[in-house]
């Protein structure tokens, strides 16, 4: 499987176009992934070859690129949870308002459900969480 089509896949999944996602960035996203999939799954997935014909191999299961595509979505989460608490702000003047400290919020609740889901499909439901802690930071904003 070549990494861009994944990396194609992962713009769709977020909707975001190449220059909103630039392809190191969603590269390095995938490689996360693929990290926790070979160890969660048992794996041994690696980008292989040079730019820009880099492959996934082995050729990764349907269930595994899909995993690979839950945890790179969720390393975006992360992305947007840190740059939305570090953008946060509060004010109102008279009548008009302006609230953006619930942006960071909204982005955990983004990431922890897609974690979630990554532990649903692959079966990790009753084994104790150690991905991350993106759930962790942003409860202390």
């Amino acid at each position: 499987m070549t990494l861009e089509s994944l990396i194609t896949d992962l713009r769709v999944d977020l909707g975001k176009s190449e220059e909103q996602l630039p392809r190191a960035t969603a590269k390095r996203m995938i490689e996360k992934g693929i990290v926790r999939v070979n160890q969660d799954m048992g794996a041994s997935y690696a980008i292989v070859g040079s730019d820009p014909n880099e492959t996934v191999e082995p050729e990764p299961t349907d269930l595994d690129r899909e995993l690979i595509l839950i945890l790179a979505a969720y390393s975006w989460s992360g992305i947007q949870q840190r740059q939305s608490a570090a953008k946060a702000f509060s004010w109102r003047s008279g009548d008009k308002a302006v609230n953006r400290i619930s942006m960071a919020s909204s982005w955990k609740d983004i990431a922890a459900g897609l974690l979630s889901y990554y532990r649903q499909l692959a079966g990790l439901d009753d084994i104790p969480d150690t991905i991350g802690r993106v759930a962790e930071i942003g409860s202390a904003l």
